[in-house]
């Protein structure tokens, strides 16, 4: 009997010669139940067989019965691949796997051995498994429709899974599968024990979860540095990868076991809203990336826009087949990884150096997307856990790529501008040095000035003081002068005359000429400069001097430009805050600006020792000075000249222990 089942197994064309009845009547004398037209399937108690693809036998029948197809099968009528190709395939069409199975252990009293059949899901409308015993018995192991709700106990994630499929020893059955697909692709069957397939299970959901959340943390953190670092080029690809992510949530079906379990239906549609969205951001975020501080690229609106087309597409999906929708979802995808090497082209172009890491990536990228395309449409469809893991390793990958590429670019641009702010600073350095060194040879030139006019006023009281006695002394030689010869008179007053005129010349020079020009007098500026300039070389000059007296020197910024000469701006500013240092003892001083109708104001206050009204009016006046000062009382003075001679005003307000409030205005009506 063992010999006859195995030419009735191994001999197909054999048994196909055989009439039915012949047929029947082997069957009959055999006793054997049904003919096993396939290689049969060993089972073990323990064992597993996790690829029962060169198992299995498939062919098409639509609308047909399951007694038909045993029929068939038994008459080996089933093919060992699937009987069409994919172009020939007509979507959702019933696809029947079949495959002889038997428990292979031996009878020693012990109770029947039982499997668990699984497959993977994707692209599946509805399955029916069905094991046919030797008895003509026909068990459902299970019966899966996409449009009813979710049920975990035949659907765990993207995996089907049946009944127990329960064999005594020795006990050999038909296994029967009916898929109803959108590919043409043959289920993934897997055999398994229930211990197994709860590893299994545990193990896929703890990957999952592993996935998941090293790929949030990540997003998180990446979206996180960038809100910080203020890139919005960083932010925008993390959003894109946000959604990338959700995508693949939608293969691991969780939106569909947490969002909406009772509305299977909506499931294709959410999935295809994903992935369009995915899409049309991910060409906003190419074009909007092509944009750095030398200027945009001329396509970046271009690209943007670009993003709006597949609207055109989404808009057709419910009057096109599905496979044509997946396919044009794919062209879509491809063209979007394009027009992201677009915007690298042009930072290379802007920094002028070579970004290998980023262009490593991107080619990563794109030659996944590559793959993951050939493996959809080659025949590997059938193994969506493969595309599934081979997906979601690329997902980490180029995801570390980008946010490590962008990084390091933001940390290069980081680096550069604060290479910029240094050479900046170094710049302003030098040209304060140069203003502190201006400003002490102007006041090295003042003091020699105030020097020079009073030796001149001295020179000019002592040519003043002599005079008089000149005068009396020629008076008293013309009066005692008779005792004396003409030659000797004569030499006394030629040096008296002399006398008289020197003196008479240095009260001329010394006297001031009002029309000579001034050197400052109402000088302009070449082009206009920032006051902010002046405060700060202000700020540096005298932040030290106010910190060693524990005051606060606060100088507020200000955008506004002038023409004024900057040395005289500089050395009126300077004065007033040297002043208003010098008589605080406790609290602030503060330097700003403030713009008017016709022009601006810079005003100076302090919380110092203050002044009345009748010494505001004496300190105008040079040599003026206040009972405790030390100096020389010309800073004021200086202040109202300088103001005077370049068209400005000053205000002085001011109370006395309440603090000093110093105006200079300028504008069409400061004098």
């Amino acid at each position: 009997m063992t010999f006859l089942s195995l030419i009735a197994s191994n001999f197909k064309s054999a048994l196909r010669l055989l009439t039915p009845v012949t047929f029947l009547a082997v069957i009959a004398i055999l006793n054997v139940g049904p003919a096993l037209a396939a290689p049969v399937l060993s089972l073990k108690s323990g064992e597993n067989q996790t690829d029962l693809s060169d198992h299995m036998a498939y062919r098409l029948g639509e609308n047909r019965t399951l007694v038909d197809m045993v029929s068939e099968y038994e008459a080996s009528e089933f093919e060992t691949s699937v009987p069409v190709t994919e172009q020939q395939f007509e979507p959702y069409s019933d696809l029947w796997s079949a495959l002889t199975i038997k428990n292979v252990s031996k009878p020693d009293g012990r109770l029947a051995d039982q499997w668990i059949v699984t497959f993977d899901a994707f692209a599946v409308r509805d399955a029916d498994i069905f094991l046919v015993r030797q008895s003509g018995d026909v068990d459902r192991l299970l019966s899966f429709s996409s449009a009813k709700p979710y049920d975990p106990a035949i659907l765990s994630g993207t995996q089907l899974k049946s009944k127990p499929v329960i064999l005594r020893p020795e006990e050999a059955a038909i296994l029967m599968v009916r898929t109803s697909k959108l590919m043409a692709a043959a289920p993934s069957l897997s055999i398994r024990d229930e211990a197994d397939l709860v590893e299994h299970e545990l193990r896929t959901a703890a990957l999952n979860a592993s996935f998941y959340t090293l790929a949030i943390f990540g997003l998180i953190v990446m979206l996180g540095t960038n809100i910080s670092l203020k890139s919005s080029v960083g932010i925008r690809y993390a959003l894109l990868f946000w959604l990338l992510l959700a995508a693949l949530s939608f293969d691991d079906n969780i939106p569909l076991r947490f969002l909406y379990p009772s509305h299977p239906e909506w499931n294709p549609y959410v999935g295809f809203l994903i992935s369009y969205a995915c899409i049309m951001f991910g060409f906003y975020v190419a074009g909007s990336s092509m944009v750095t501080r030398k200027g945009s690229h001329p396509w970046s609106k271009h690209v943007q826009w670009f993003a709006l087309l597949p609207i055109i597409t989404l808009a057709m999906i419910p009057f096109i087949p599905r496979v044509t929708s997946y396919k044009i979802q794919l062209v879509w995808t491809g063209i979007m990884c394009l027009s992201h090497f677009l915007p690298l082209y042009w930072w290379e172009k802007s920094s002028n150096r070579r970004l290998f890491e980023m262009w490593a990536g991107l080619i990563i990228i794109f030659m996944a997307f590559l793959v993951y395309a050939t493996l959809m449409f080659s025949g590997y469809l059938e193994n969506q856990i493969v595309l599934r893991n081979f997906a979601k390793t690329t997902f980490i990958v180029i995801g570390t790529l980008v946010m490590l590429g962008l990084t390091y670019g933001i940390f290069s641009l980081r680096r550069e501008h604060d290479r910029a702010q240094q050479e900046k600073i170094r710049v302003l350095k030098e040209d304060a040095e140069k203003s502190q060194r201006l400003l002490e040879a102007e006041k090295n030139y003042s003091r020699a000035r105030d020097q020079a006019a009073l030796r001149q006023r001295q020179l000019a009281t002592a040519s003043h003081d002599i005079r008089q006695p000149l005068s009396s002394l020629r008076m008293s030689l013309d009066a005692g002068s008779d005792n004396l010869n003409h030659e000797t008179k004569q030499n006394i007053r030629e040096a008296l005359d002399y006398l008289e005129s020197l003196s008479g010349d240095y009260l001329f020079e010394s006297r001031p000429v009002p029309d000579e020009p001034l050197p400052n007098d109402r000088q302009v500026s070449e082009k206009p400069y920032p006051l902010s300039m002046i405060f700060q070389t202000v700020g540096q000059m005298f932040r030290e001097e106010a910190i060693s007296k524990g005051l606060r020197l606060d100088i507020v910024d200000s955008s506004l430009e002038t023409a004024l000469p900057p040395l005289v701006l500089m050395r009126m500013v300077s004065n007033l805050v040297s002043n208003a240092i010098k008589y605080t003892v406790t609290g602030k001083v503060l330097v700003g600006a403030r713009k008017r109708e016709s022009g601006f104001t810079i005003m100076v206050l302090d919380t110092g020792l203050g002044m009345s009204d009748e010494e505001i009016v004496r300190f105008q006046s040079v040599y003026q000075k206040g009972d405790d000062s030390s100096g020389e009382g010309l800073g004021l003075a200086i202040c109202y000249d300088l103001a005077k001679k370049n068209g400005l005003r000053i205000e002085v307000s001011s109370t006395p222990n309440q603090g000093t409030s110093v105006s200079i205005v300028a504008g069409a009506d400061a004098p």
